[in-house]
């Protein structure tokens, strides 16, 4: 019942970026997040994020926070949502 965050799906935009609070997320074929970003912030894009620990935590929403205004994209979600509301 959740909607999730994405725009690209691929790992070239910062839609669905989540920051690894425990355990860890290999990205393989992500291309947008600096190594600065995953470093200092823990940020991993879930669109290609695949668990390598037995357990996960995560805090979802962070690519909505600035540093990563420039990475975002126009989500498919917020298409679909300003048709839904636009007047004639």
């Amino acid at each position: 019942g959740r909607s999730w965050p994405y725009a690209c799906r691929g790992g070239a935009c910062s839609n669905c970026a989540v920051v690894v609070v425990d355990g860890d997320v290999a990205m393989p074929g992500q291309s947008i997040l600096s190594d600065a970003q995953i470093r200092e912030t823990n940020a991993r894009l879930s669109c290609v994020g695949v668990p390598v620990t037995e357990e996960v935590r995560i805090v979802t929403g962070v690519g909505e926070l600035d540093e990563f205004a420039d990475l975002r994209l126009p989500s498919p979600m917020e298409s679909a949502e300003n048709e839904g509301s636009a007047s004639d």
